[in-house]
């Protein structure tokens, strides 16, 4: 690997590790619900002039929004907003991986070999040996909020790959159209 790549990669994941500490601030900060509502209030208006109406395809999509858009976003924010510790919900958070796989396994018929049979149980029990940590012990429900949201990022990666072909601007003003309604009911 170049020193450029590694020297990328690295850059990448400072901005991630800082994004979850704003996710932290803004929940904290608006509530986890407004702070969500803010996110897609902004996003969907950058994607507006995007947004088309695509026949056939709407059914999906405003499922795709409400699965990723309004359920994932509204049980990850309420997460920060419950527990303390960043780096536990940060940790959980990566179930989405493995959970994309084996959502693709059962819905889509993908084929996986042992290795990467071996590498989910291997992330599967890292966060139930993370769970003996008395550092986290408090933050359980945090922690099951996290899980649900990684299950629907998973299924909300599936949903994207039927979209194929579809602009990745039109479904995020899609996920926001979709969203809003949902945040602003849950806000108030």
């Amino acid at each position: 690997m170049k020193p450029l790549h590694l020297a990328m990669i690295l850059a990448i994941d400072v901005v991630w590790g800082f994004n979850v500490v704003a996710v932290k601030e803004g929940v904290m900060s608006a509530g986890p619900m407004t702070a969500v509502l803010l996110r897609y209030t902004v996003s969907t208006l950058v994607c507006l002039p995007f947004i088309r109406w695509l026949p056939g395809r709407m059914g999906l999509i405003l499922l795709t929004g409400f699965i990723a858009g309004a359920l994932f976003m509204s049980l990850g924010a309420l997460s920060f907003a419950l527990a303390d510790n960043l780096s536990a919900l940060s940790i959980v958070g990566q179930l989405g991986v493995p959970f994309s796989l084996i959502l693709a396994v059962i819905f889509m018929k993908e084929e996986i070999r042992w290795p990467r049979i071996t590498a989910i149980a291997i992330c599967f029990l890292g966060v139930v040996v993370m769970g003996f940590d008395p550092a986290i012990a408090n933050e359980r429900i945090g922690i099951l909020l996290t899980v649900g949201a990684a299950l629907c990022w998973a299924g909300g990666n599936l949903l994207f790959r039927k979209l194929a072909g579809v602009p990745v601007l039109t479904i995020h003003g899609w996920l926001g159209l979709v969203s809003i309604p949902v945040m602003l009911a849950l806000a108030w």
